[in-house]
């Protein structure tokens, strides 16, 4: 579900997603991933400046739909993102047309800077944005540098200073199934 990234060219963290279809009875593991996942990536300089937000429907298959996607998107709107840049890599043209369909008609309602945020690139494009040893090594990066999901994202966790602690409930094991499902 997620691609293992390091900084981009602004240091900002990058929130890298690969669409796929969440079978069903894995819902809570999806949600429950993306959000430790979302928790890992926002640092200090990415809470204050936001993140470079991929869409990767490179690998998407056609006719993929599980029965549970507004379900899905109800919980991933949950989630705060304050992108910088919007960029959905692997999109055919029938997919361009109906995005830009979708665009154009939000765009009564969103802001025209947002709508300036959204690119569609091809991994070559990314030249510049991303560089390439902080692109997931399934694209041919060097996947930020993360050789092992786990012990970055709970050094990630360690970070963050709170009552209680959210490391306290990574390393209680709750959390230990989690990053395998999210980046498979």
């Amino acid at each position: 579900m997620y691609g293992n990234c390091g900084p981009d060219e602004a240091g900002r963290s990058i929130y890298w997603v690969r669409a796929r279809p969440i079978p069903v009875g894995y819902e809570a593991a999806a949600f429950r991933s993306g959000l430790l996942m979302w928790v890992a990536l926002h640092d200090a300089v990415s809470l204050r400046e936001g993140v470079t937000f991929v869409m990767d429907s490179s690998q998407m298959e056609e006719g993929g739909k599980t029965g549970n996607e507004a379900r899905m998107q109800a919980a991933w709107q949950s989630l705060p993102l304050r992108p910088q840049h919007i960029l959905i890599l692997g999109a055919d043209t029938w997919k361009r047309l109906l995005i830009n369909g979708l665009i154009k008609a939000a765009s009564v309602v969103i802001k025209q800077k947002m709508l300036q945020r959204i690119a569609f690139i091809t991994p070559e494009e990314l030249e510049g944005i991303i560089p390439v040893t902080s692109r997931p090594t399934y694209v041919g990066g060097g996947g930020g540098g993360v050789l092992d999901v786990l012990e970055w994202a709970k050094a990630r966790y360690r970070k963050f200073e709170t009552p209680g602690g959210l490391y306290q409930f990574v390393a209680e094991g709750e959390a230990e199934s989690v990053p395998a499902i999210a980046v498979r």
